[in-house]
């Protein structure tokens, strides 16, 4: 007697889904958490920006000066705008004359036109 047995494809077939609904359900709030932020100056702008901030936010800076010291503790991206044509930086981060303007404490953090 001959039996058809069609659990073992059912269960791989099954396992594999599962598979990739878990890897769906792990990549969409990441993807969906990132978010573009635009920075204006201001006494406590940057600071403030970077206590709302999530995990892979990009934080756009507009021309002029920000006041520090800042701590960045979550990975993103902090873009300044293009210096001018005289070459005078597009935004500043002022230390007031403290320790360190800028403490990066996490990986992948990347800062790009940016004086400090």
């Amino acid at each position: 007697m001959n039996q058809l047995n069609s659990t073992p494809n059912f269960d791989k077939g099954f396992h594999m889904l599962r598979v990739f609904f878990l890897m769906v359900a792990l990549l969409v709030p990441a993807l969906a958490g990132a978010v573009e932020r635009s920075v204006t100056t201001g006494e406590n702008a940057l600071v403030n920006a970077l206590k709302t901030a999530q995990a892979g936010d990009v934080l756009r800076l507009s021309k002029g000066i920000y006041f520090g010291p800042i701590v960045i503790d979550i990975p993103l991206t902090l873009v300044g705008p293009l210096s001018g044509p005289d070459g005078e930086a597009g935004a500043v981060i002022d230390g007031r004359g403290l320790a360190s303007v800028i403490t990066v404490a996490a990986p992948d953090v990347e800062i790009r036109v940016v004086s400090y």
